[in-house]
């Protein structure tokens, strides 16, 4: 298995920039996604954990304009291809 399709970091551009890293590609879960994002708009800060629903766990995190998020074995957030 090459390390390229280990890992994966991209960015897109949305309501807002991201940064985002996929780890660990089987068949539509990732083991680890990450992401940083930044909006053009601040908002309140957010906190947000989840466990279940498809996933094993997740965090999700915006104070002002910054936005921090991971989930440990999930779906797949993008397309590979994308």
């Amino acid at each position: 298995m090459k390390l390229s399709n280990l890992i994966k970091i991209r960015t897109r551009q949305d309501f807002n920039r991201e940064v985002y890293a996929q780890v660990g590609n089987f068949k539509g879960y990732h083991l680890l996604q990450t992401g940083l994002s930044w909006s053009d708009d601040a908002g309140w800060p957010f906190l947000m954990l989840t466990a279940g629903s498809g996933r094993l766990f997740s965090v999700i995190l915006m104070v002002g304009k910054l936005g921090i998020d991971f989930d440990l074995i999930s779906p797949s957030w993008y397309d590979s291809d994308d």
